[in-house]
């Protein structure tokens, strides 16, 4: 793929930029989630794995797609290919459901505090889960990676393909992904952040009525509700594009 020079630079800056601040503060949340003393939030299991899930793909999507880009290649050895097509498969479902297992468990947190407590060790079993679950999702596509010679411009370039042999069957998997991994877990964050801002909102203040105490109380309501409104939202500007085009690109042929 040609890109004039100013661009080229563009993009090198932007992608080395990108790589580095993903990579370094994945690195950086893993060891505050794992060692630090004082984080000791109820969701550091989640937040934990969710780091590792976004570090994977720092390392496996930013670099692979810099070089897709510039030299037209990537993973020029089939083992690589695989393993580089995996993990980002792997790297994206696993971020998706994390994401959503962070929304409902911050739900049942709230409506149901008293049971929560006694059930807070059931985070284990949820995130091995959807370890299992992103694992079994992302080893589809490998039955169909190969390595493909090309000639583009006089040059011959190693592509990493996703070979279908019934269009068809690619065409139902994507859309199935695209449901489980974009649209499912969109609506599923809506609904329960939705849900938690009602009852947060709703909620009174115990005691006899102060009015800089309720004052407090309803700037704290503001914050959280816009910070609920604000992760629905990036939620759907960070996966709904993408999903969206690639369901485009399908549908073209």
């Amino acid at each position: 793929m040609f890109l004039p020079r100013l661009e080229q630079n563009f993009l090198t800056v932007l992608y080395s930029l990108t790589t580095f601040v993903s990579i370094s503060g994945n690195i950086l949340s893993i060891i505050v989630f794992a060692k630090g003393k004082k984080c000791k939030t109820d969701i550091k299991p989640y937040l934990l794995n969710l780091a590792v899930a976004d570090l994977i793909m720092g390392i496996f999507w930013y670099p692979f797609i810099f070089i897709l880009i510039f030299k037209n290649e990537l993973a020029s050895h089939p083992v690589f290919c695989t393993l580089v097509s995996y993990l980002q498969s792997f790297s994206v479902n696993m971020s998706s459901f994390m994401n959503v297992a962070i929304g409902v468990d911050r739900l049942i947190a709230v409506l149901f505090p008293l049971k929560y407590r006694i059930t807070t060790s059931r985070s284990r079993p949820t995130i091995a889960l959807i370890w299992l679950l992103s694992a079994a999702t992302s080893s589809v596509p490998l039955f169909f990676i190969r390595i493909e010679k090309v000639n583009q411009g006089g040059k011959n370039h190693v592509i990493c393909i996703s070979d279908w042999e019934n269009s068809s069957h690619y065409f139902i998997y994507v859309w199935v992904m695209s449901i489980c991994t974009s649209f499912l877990p969109f609506t599923m964050l809506t609904v329960t952040y939705a849900i938690l801002a009602n009852f947060l909102w709703k909620r009174i203040t115990p005691g006899n009525e102060n009015q800089i105490r309720d004052q407090l109380a309803t700037r704290a309501k503001i914050k959280v509700v816009k910070m609920l409104f604000v992760i629905v939202v990036l939620f759907g500007l960070c996966w709904m594009p993408i999903t969206i085009a690639q369901l485009i690109l399908i549908h073209k042929g």
